[in-house]
């Protein structure tokens, strides 16, 4: 068993991580953990370190390429166990998400991936509001591991995946031109080439969100943007639904134009009375879900991951170089 950890700059959750995975039910001896690590410039490196001094299955991996496709590359190749486990450096992981990963994987062939639900938290008012809105459905659409629970279903895509280490010898490696989605991508490979992917609620992780709405907007803006080159990679798997962030974003810019022409105003009074009324439906009722914590940022939090992710999806529209 290989658990790799791609990892940059983590200096704040690393030790969480590193020591959610080493208080696996899975038996230590049968399992490394490889830190490809980005050339961190905090004190995610030094973390790592000391944590390999005194567990001899920790090993600290370089990353020149700073990127998670490159330092899941590395660690693939570099790993000696039979199972790959992608865990991020952002999260934590439950007691039994190794053994229950090895357990789904086993004895059926057909499963090619398996991974679990995963519960967004936040450690600041900010992170706590974008972590909810991250858990909504109005917020990230159909993301079932980020909105289902307690069930076990086939999907097209997991978080932290498992998979024997036989499939990337079928399917490849990362694609490392995919600062984001690679996992997205790499996951329709696997479909693609007849494998199956399974979420399962016995595979339970804990993910950090970002802390500051810049660095959600950034993070939102890249999945946008690379979701183009995932479709451009996979055109089958492009749907309606993908356009909706994009199609927002441009309403709300073209509508004033609409103010010029005789009862145009009707078209940005729909535009913008339906969007601020849906948000602030979603915003009270994912709020009223967690104790009305944070409405107002909740709100905030919603408009930023759309309209991020739409300008980045228009953008990568536009975007042709090294396009495939």
């Amino acid at each position: 068993m290989s658990i790799i950890i791609p990892a940059r700059n983590e200096e704040k959750f690393i030790e969480k991580c590193l020591n959610s995975c080493l208080n696996q039910s899975y038996p230590q001896d049968k399992m490394e953990i490889l830190v490809v690590d980005g050339m961190s410039e905090d004190k995610t490196r030094e973390i790592v370190g000391k944590f390999a001094q005194k567990y001899t299955n920790i090993k600290l991996l370089d990353n020149p390429k700073k990127i998670a496709p490159s330092a899941m590359n590395i660690g693939i190749k570099e790993s000696k166990g039979d199972i790959i486990v992608r865990v991020d450096g952002h999260c934590e992981i439950d007691l039994k998400f190794i053994e229950n990963g090895a357990k789904k994987l086993l004895g059926n062939e057909e499963i090619w991936a398996v991974g679990g639900p995963i519960e967004t938290v936040g450690e600041t008012k900010v992170a706590q509001a974008i972590a909810i809105a991250m858990s909504s459905r109005f917020g990230v659409g159909n993301s079932a591991f980020r909105t289902l629970k307690n069930e076990e279903t086939f999907v097209d895509t997991v978080p932290f995946p498992a998979s024997p280490k036989r499939i990337f010898d079928i399917v490849g490696l990362y694609d490392e031109e995919l600062v984001r989605n690679q996992d997205d991508e790499h996951n329709l490979r696997i479909i693609e080439k007849g494998g199956k992917i399974l979420l399962t609620p016995d595979i339970k992780s804990k993910y950090f969100s970002r802390s500051s709405f810049k660095s959600v907007f950034r993070q939102y803006f890249q999945y946008g943007f690379y979701k183009v080159k995932v479709i451009r990679k996979h055109p089958k798997v492009l749907r309606v639904r993908h356009f909706v962030p994009a199609i927002f974003f441009l309403s709300l810019i073209i509508s004033p134009i609409f103010f010029f022409a005789p009862y145009g105003y009707f078209f940005p009074l729909f535009v913008y009375s339906s969007y601020i009324l849906s948000n602030i439906f979603f915003s009270i009722k994912s709020s009223l879900d967690n104790n009305f914590l944070h409405f107002y940022l909740v709100s905030l939090s919603f408009f930023l991951l759309h309209i991020s992710y739409g300008v980045g999806f228009l953008l990568g529209i536009f975007h042709r170089k090294n396009s495939k």
